[in-house]
């Protein structure tokens, strides 16, 4: 493993919030996955088929998410790890209900057809 890699593992390792997140990233992105294969469509992604690409996936999803919490928190927009690691339990929680609410209400249009 080259250097880089070695310093960005340890970095994940150090913190528990980042396993934390990159776990729940990969269980969002699997459910995102999960409704676009079922219900959107036929054809398998190759993106949305692996873990790496379910990981991407939860962590836009988690993304999309912290801007909002972020600005009602902080009021601005300058992220920095202290604040981010912070909000990042919120954002993880936030992210599933709506998730899961979204699922459900998906869930019930298009078996109801």
């Amino acid at each position: 493993m080259s250097k880089v890699k070695e310093a960005v593992f340890e970095h994940i390792i150090s913190t528990p919030m980042y396993i934390a997140t990159l776990f729940f990233a990969f269980l969002s992105g699997h459910l995102w996955a999960y409704i676009v294969l079922v219900y959107f469509t036929k054809k398998e992604r190759a993106l949305l088929t692996n873990i790496c690409g379910k990981t991407i996936l939860g962590i836009l999803w988690f993304s999309f998410i912290l801007i909002p919490i972020y600005l009602v928190t902080y009021k601005n927009l300058i992220i920095n790890q202290e604040n981010l690691i912070k909000v990042m339990s919120s954002v993880i929680l936030f992210s599933l209900v709506t998730q899961l609410i979204v699922f459900i209400i998906i869930n019930l249009v298009k078996r109801g057809k």
